[in-house]
């Protein structure tokens, strides 16, 4: 079995008007240039658009690792962030873990994505275990860039 911790919270960056609050903050900043400025809006945006989103799969651990609902800190994942979802019979995959990016200049990728796979079809709740028969019923999907 393998065990999918997932994101599930809402991130602060995604409180309404978060995004433009932050661009405002950087434009009142009277220290910066117009060229710092923008620099620092694009490394905010960048920032922003690579943030943990609901769903996403943060960690893939083997069976058991998280512990069992009696067990609940036995590895210490935040249950006020965080679902566990466990599939039987599935190997552990490290692709699941993996970061979106776009690697077209190699010196330096570009996080695109916290994480490239997400679990669509769950309805889960912070700290709610769910276990499913197959991986096809969680519906884990790639993000696109």
């Amino acid at each position: 079995m393998a065990e999918f911790l997932v994101y599930e919270k809402s991130h602060w960056m995604d409180k309404p008007n978060e995004y433009e609050r932050q661009m405002l903050l950087i434009d009142a900043k009277p220290d910066l240039t117009l060229e710092q400025k923008l620099k620092s809006k694009d490394a905010f945006a960048t920032k922003y658009n690579a943030r943990y989103q609901p769903g996403d799969i943060v960690e893939v651990r083997p069976d058991g690792y998280w512990g069992e609902p009696d067990e609940r800190d036995k590895h210490g994942w935040n249950h006020t962030a965080f679902a566990l979802v466990k599939v039987p019979k599935l190997k552990v995959d490290g692709k699941y873990m993996a970061a979106l990016e776009d690697t077209s200049v190699l010196e330096q990728p570009i996080l695109l994505k916290r994480r490239e796979y997400s679990v669509a079809a769950l309805d889960l709740k912070p700290g709610e275990t769910r276990v499913v028969e197959r991986l096809a019923d969680a519906r884990i999907e790639a993000k696109s860039g």
